[in-house]
Parts: structure tokens; sequence; C-alpha cells
């Protein structure tokens, strides 16, 4: 893989990263993950108080977590008079964005794999020469 590929490759990769990150955001809190669980366990929805007892947070932590959830288009949400109630989502294109990004990261992972194994990468041993250096001073530093 030349650099201007690699370079490319990183450029694409980014613009995917960026493209999913408020998916990874929403994903990346375990509460958040905890309260996708139970949407995904409640069949028909649920309400926040019901959320709240069965995750072990405040009714407005919960809210809190639902709007980021929502907002990331992971959570719906529906009404039947004044109650509200939350499901997962059923937005297969989130899910998809999110399942390219973590499929082209890897991708380009195992690429950088197989260029160090036939020695045109950066190794764990070349990282380590570099990290070394750094923490030498230079003679002209002790001046």
């Amino acid at each position: 893989m030349d650099q201007e590929l690699i370079a490319r490759s990183m450029r694409d990769l980014a613009r995917e990263f960026d493209s999913c990150r408020d998916l990874l955001v929403a994903l990346g809190n375990e509460n958040r993950q905890l309260i996708f669980m139970a949407l995904l366990e409640s069949h028909g929805g649920a309400r926040v108080g019901e959320l709240a007892e069965r995750v072990g947070l405040s009714h407005p932590a919960t809210s809190h977590h639902l709007k980021v959830l929502r907002e990331a288009g992971l959570v719906e949400s529906y009404r039947v008079g004044t109650r509200s109630f939350y499901h997962a989502s059923t937005r297969l294109d989130r899910w998809g964005e999110l399942a390219r990004v973590t499929s082209d990261a890897e991708r380009f992972v195992r690429a950088m794999v197989a260029l160090e194994a036939r020695g045109e990468g950066c190794s764990r041993r070349d990282v380590k020469d570099v990290s070394d250096r750094e923490e030498r001073p230079d003679d002209h530093d002790s001046l």
C-alpha cells in the first residue's frame, strides 16, 4: 500500500467516523448501553419510569440518556394519550453506518498488520525505538 493510498484511506475512514460520531458517543456510555438493552427486551416499548427502575437510574438521568439515544437515531418514541413509550429504532441505516465504519477500520488495521509482517510498515519495535530516543535527552538539551 503506497503512502498516497494510505493517506486517502485514512481520510475516508476519518469521514466515516465523523458521520458515526453521534452513534459512537451514544453507545459509548454504559448507562445508555443498559437502557438500549432494556429497550430491546421491552417488546412494544417502555416508559421512562420503567426504564429508570430497570437500570437503576433516576428518572431525569434516564430521560437525558434517552434523548441522546433518540438524537443518534437509535431510539424512537410514540405517545398513547399523555404517556410516552420508547423503543429501539428500526432505522437500519444507522446500524449500517456503524457496521461499515467498524468493518473499514478492521480492514485498514489488517492491511497495516500485513505491511508490518512484510517489513514495510511501522513495527512496534520502531515505535519503541522512537519513544526511547524521546526519553533520552540529547547532549545539547543539557546546556
